[in-house]
Formats: structure tokens, sequence, C-alpha cells
């Protein structure tokens, strides 16, 4: 019997109407109602209010599940208290990378002998796993300008470092130079245990390094500009060639070293004056328009600034080593995206627009209305996203566009410092800048709901300045009594 159905029984004298009774009326006297009918009526009350609590229970385990099922979206972080604190201190590093499965973490640091190490931290425990002296030099400069990249071999998930003694140098005005290598050479380390598997010498020039698909591409300068050079990361042979000339539209004073990176399926080379190159790993290059500038929100997508036009910027993404369709806008960069709108991405096109990121559709766009003017970063939750902006954050039906609530920005002297969730609430960092003689204040992290209801202030402990996230955990930097800043993991 369900809990909305109720069994009543009534006797026939229970359908006779009560007597009244003097108080000298002995009990039993007059006619006696049935109490079968109050029995049942209770018990179809209580399956009612069972009901209801087994209904509440469904929906508190509904949300439970929908709660750990953001759990294992990248960049959603654990759950947060009413106070952060420092979990562990990592050491002064000049490179920084995660697994593919954000639970270690790869660095450069320089060991007790002052040389290069290669470490790798476990970052639920922060403990490090191992520590492997990389490269040949004796030097703590070589350390400090060591480049490496993660990838896959056929010994499995490797680390790849260029070990050089070339690097940039500061002079006293601000401005670096490179100061020229006498050797260069590639080391691969095993991502399981640090073990050196495999070492080659490469060109002199190298100043840049990236690992794509079995390839590792190393990025120097020639005479014309920047010079891309293949290799089998099994190997060692090169495979291919590529150059990158430069229009010389650079500040002749500076030095600017050549760049490669890895994302969307192609290498991404840059020159000095912001010029594009994309190349897949076996060495064809994509068709793009002269492009200036790029960023890569994470390892499976590129995301280029095509040249304006006449009505404004535009953008396209490169996933898979392709070219999707062109967009209106400059893009704006997803932090968290649960899938609930689909293949979904965002431009600054008429103050925010969704497109269709397989065939450019746009789906909607919010007008560009106070106080939430322009849109730094999105975050898709449960479909619905919030976008923030330097004056507040905007939650919008992720159907329509249709703006739900806007929560305003303080109007202080403090700054942006982005958004993050749990699953369970969004975050909001103000951050301040240093006054001088003065101690860096924390960041102020304003907690709220799903719906925009303020819930409380989540406290950073003292001497924490900066905090950001980085794949699943928080990050944030401690100045040290020694005045260098320390990078620390919060939760």
């Amino acid at each position: 019997m369900s809990g909305d159905l109720q069994r009543v029984e009534l006797t026939e004298d229970a359908l006779e109407p009560e007597l009244d009774r003097s108080p000298t009326q002995p009990p039993g006297a007059g006619p006696r109602r049935s109490r079968r009918g109050l029995v049942w009526l209770g018990a179809g009350a209580a399956l009612i209010g069972a009901g209801l609590v087994a209904g509440q229970a469904v929906l508190d385990a509904r949300e439970r599940a929908a709660v750990a099922a953001l759990q294992e979206v990248p960049g959603v972080v654990a759950p947060l208290g009413d106070a952060l604190s420092v979990a562990y201190e990592l050491p002064s590093l000049s490179w920084l990378d995660l697994a593919d499965d954000g639970r270690r973490a790869f660095l450069v640091t320089t060991g007790d002998d002052s040389t290069p190490h290669l470490q790798a931290w476990d970052l639920d425990t922060g403990t490090v796993l191992w520590d492997a002296r990389v490269g040949s030099s004796t030097s703590p400069e070589a350390g400090e300008n060591m480049r490496c990249s993660t990838g896959t071999a056929d010994e499995g998930a490797v680390v790849v470092c260029l070990d050089s003694d070339g690097g940039t140098v500061w002079d006293d005005d601000g401005r670096y130079s490179w100061r020229e290598a006498t050797y260069a050479r590639l080391v691969v380390h095993a991502q399981d245990d640090g073990r050196q598997v495999a070492a080659w010498d490469v060109d002199e020039r190298a100043e840049e390094i990236a690992v794509l698909d079995g390839v590792v591409a190393t990025a120097g300068r020639d005479r014309t500009g920047v010079v891309l050079t293949a290799r089998d990361l099994a190997t060692g042979e090169q495979r291919w060639q590529r150059s990158l000339p430069e229009t010389g539209e650079v500040d002749e004073g500076s030095y600017f070293p050549a760049s490669v990176s890895s994302a969307g399926g192609v290498f991404v080379a840059s020159t000095a004056d912001g010029y594009v190159q994309l190349v897949r790993a076996d060495g064809s290059v994509l068709p793009l328009e002269s492009s200036r500038g790029w960023n890569a929100p994470d390892r499976d997508v590129v995301v280029v600034n095509l040249p304006n036009d006449a009505d404004g910027s535009r953008t396209a993404l490169v996933r898979d080593g392709a070219i999707g369709p062109e967009l209106r806008g400059d893009m704006v960069p997803g932090l968290v995206d649960d899938g609930s709108l689909g293949d979904v991405v965002f431009t600054t096109a008429d103050g925010l627009t969704a497109w269709d990121a397989a065939s450019g559709t746009r789906r909607w766009s919010v007008d560009p209305d106070e106080p939430v003017a322009t849109y730094d970063v999105v975050q898709v939750v449960r479909g619905t996203v919030y976008a923030l902006g330097a004056s507040g954050l905007a939650a919008c039906d992720g159907s329509t566009g249709e703006k739900r609530w806007v929560h305003e920005r303080p109007d202080d002297e403090s700054y942006s410092g982005g958004v993050l969730t749990d699953g369970v609430r969004l975050y909001l960092t103000e951050l301040r800048e240093p006054v001088d003689g003065q101690a860096p204040e924390p960041p102020v992290v304003h907690a709220l709901t799903f719906d925009g209801t303020p819930a409380g202030e989540v406290t950073v402990p003292d001497g924490v300045d900066w905090m950001t996230t980085f794949g699943d955990r928080i990050w944030g930097s401690r100045t040290a009594e020694t005045g260098v800043n320390d990078l620390v993991v919060l939760r």
C-alpha cells in the first residue's frame, strides 16, 4: 500500500452522533465509537510522512551522486570547508607539469648537490616519489634554464628534458639576452620511477622542446627566424624540420627565446613578433591565415587568433590536428565543463556568445550590459553557464543564455582572482596589490550557492598572497622569510 492511499473502515456506531456526557456520566455510557478508523487514518498519515522522508532521501542521494560526478570533472577541486590550510610546500622550481591522472606532479629543482634534479611528487600526500639527477651540468644555472615536456614513448609515459648550458641572462636594466650553448642534448626519463631511458645530442641552438604522439620537437633560431626540428622519441632520429620566418617587428634591445608547445594534436611554434605556425606530428603544416596569438586552455585544444576583419576579432579552434570553424570574437576559456551542454565553446562576440564547436553555429548571445560587461572565463555546471568578468559573476541558462542572476564584485581596490567550484558551491577570489613595507594580504574567498546566494567566506592562511587552480587542486604562493615566494598546495 502506497503512502498516498488510506484505508478507512467505519462502523455503524461511528456514524451515529456522539452524545453529550455529563462529568458524572460513567465511562462507557451511551453509544461507543469504533477506533478502527482512527487506527487506519493514523497509519495512512504515517505512511505519507514516510513517503515524504523517502522522497527527500532520494533527492539527497541524487544530489550526492551529482556532486560525486562533478568531482570527476577536470578543474573541479576537492570539497572545501570554511577554511583552507597549507597541505605542503614544494621546493623552488624552474619547470612543473602534471601527469595525465592529475595525481602526480613532475618538477625540476636544484638538489642538495647544487645540480638540476627531476622529481615526481604525489599530490595527495605531498611526498617525493622519486628524485633523479637530470642532465650532465654541475651548474645551478642549468637547472634554472632547463626545459622539459611530458609525453609517451615506446617505454611508456616519459619526461623529456633539454639539457643545455645555454639560457637567458638578465642585465641591470631588466632586459635579457641568450647565452650561447656549448652543448645540447635531450634526456628521457620514465615517469614511473625516474630512470633515464635515452639521451641524444641535438643542435646547440635548441631553446625549447615539446612532445606530441611519439615525436619530440626542439625550437631554435637561425638568421631568418624559428627553426623547428622533430625527432623520433624512441630512436632519436630526425624526422623533419620546418622554418618560421620572423618579420623583424620586435624590440631590438631584447631577446625572445624560440617557442614551441603541443596541444590540440599539433606543435605550436611562435616567433618573437607573435606569428604562429601549427605543425602535426608527421610534419605537415596546417593551412592557417597569418595568425598572431594563441592559447591552450587544455591539452586537447589550441585557440588561435585570426586577423581582425571589418566586423572585429575572429577565432579558430584546433583539435585532433584539424582547424575548426571560424568564430566571431575572442575565445573565453572554460575552466570547468561537465559536458551538460554538449560540445560548446564561448567567445566575446556580442558580450558572450555560445557556439557549437563542431559546426560553428551560434547558439545564443548575452548582450554586454552592466553590471557584467565583459567576460574572462566561464564554467559549465549542470546546464548553467557561470561567466566571470572584471565586475562580477553572471549565471546564464545554458540553453537560452537568459541571465538567472548576477553577483557584483566589490567596488574597492581588489581585483578578481578567478572563480572555482568544488561541485557543492562556487568560490570567487579577490586579490589585492601588495603595499610597500606591508605584509601582503591573503586573498578573500567568497562562497556562493549555485543559485547565487552568498554562503560566507573561506579563510585563507596568513602569508598566502596569491592562489589559483591547476588540475583539480588549489595552489598558492607564500612569501618566505628570505623573501622568496614558495609554492604551496592548499586544501
